[in-house]
């Protein structure tokens, strides 16, 4: 009986952690406690004209205000934090709300960046010789200075920054992760360790959100499981176009350090063996050899 009651509070105070939510009302930006209760609120006509909108982790909502300074507001409490020693309207926070690599302009001008399908960031080539990047740790309520930064391959027409990042605390190292050619995703790391900046050329990431369109760079095995190991349900030829459902294990295979990813096959295809296929198959398959272009 004992044990029950530990584990009903238990449940009680993690739901109490994150039954909090995000709302609009009008235009004010609120979070509501699980009563109903609204423990925080925003006019959206405090945010700055052309970026009236914000972002949300688990634990923090964040946005810039109308002196383009980004504020982050405790999902739980309620109590808000500008970072008044930052001057941007771009910041990228890690899943684990730990981090914020944002930027600024050297004349304090806009930021010129746009999203692609709420997923992706493109920077305006024109502008971004202007901008530095800096690394905020939210905890600590420091900015990192670091070593050997160099996002200049952002500017480059095919490139563009995944609007997902993320903190590895085994590593401790702050992760971006972007578009290259032929629309693979790779992945740089800022290690925290030594504070140097690296792009790592042989890693293609897969964003954990779902429902991504992608297409196989080469033939690719369909598998029942995420392993080697598991049975092989066919090879998809080249090209073929994909839905992600699920981002799987970690692992390293061919000198490519990737995800294995559980995808549904989109349109009726034949396999590389010349069997028909339809559309709705669903298996896996290693991340490696996904793209987000058919152009390879």
């Amino acid at each position: 009986m004992k044990y029950k009651i530990c584990i009903f509070l238990l449940a009680c105070i993690v739901t109490n952690v994150f039954a909090n939510t995000i709302c609009k009302d009008g235009e004010y930006i609120q979070i509501k406690n699980e009563d109903g209760n609204i423990i925080y609120s925003i006019s959206e006509n405090m945010l700055p004209w052309y970026s009236r909108s914000y972002k949300e982790t688990d634990k923090y909502l964040y946005f810039s205000n109308k002196a383009r300074n980004p504020v982050i507001v405790d999902k739980k409490t309620g109590q808000s934090r500008t970072l008044d020693i930052i001057y941007s309207d771009f910041y990228l926070m890690s899943s684990d709300s730990k981090f914020i690599l944002t930027c600024t302009s050297k004349e304090k001008t806009t930021t010129y960046y746009h999203f692609v399908n709420q997923k992706f960031i493109k920077f305006d080539n024109k502008y971004f010789s202007d901008f530095n990047f800096y690394l905020y740790n939210v905890e600590e309520g420091q900015l990192v200075e670091i070593k050997k930064l160099d996002l200049s391959f952002l500017q480059k027409s095919d490139v563009s920054l995944s609007a997902e990042a993320a903190y590895d605390s085994e590593e401790n190292c702050f992760f971006i992760n972007f578009t290259g050619e032929g629309g693979i995703i790779h992945r740089a790391e800022i290690n925290l360790d030594t504070n140097e900046f690296s792009v790592l050329r042989r890693t293609v990431f897969i964003p954990s959100f779902g429902g991504e369109l992608m297409y196989c760079c080469d033939r690719l095995r369909l598998r029942e499981n995420e392993s080697n190991n598991s049975n092989i349900k066919f090879v998809m030829p080249k090209g073929i176009k994909v839905l992600t459902i699920k981002r799987g294990k970690f692992e390293t295979i061919d000198n490519i350090d990737s995800y294995w990813t559980e995808i549904e096959i989109v349109e009726d295809i034949y396999t590389q063996e010349g069997r028909k296929v339809k559309k709705g198959e669903r298996g896996w398959c290693y991340g490696g050899y996904l793209a987000l272009s058919e152009e390879l």
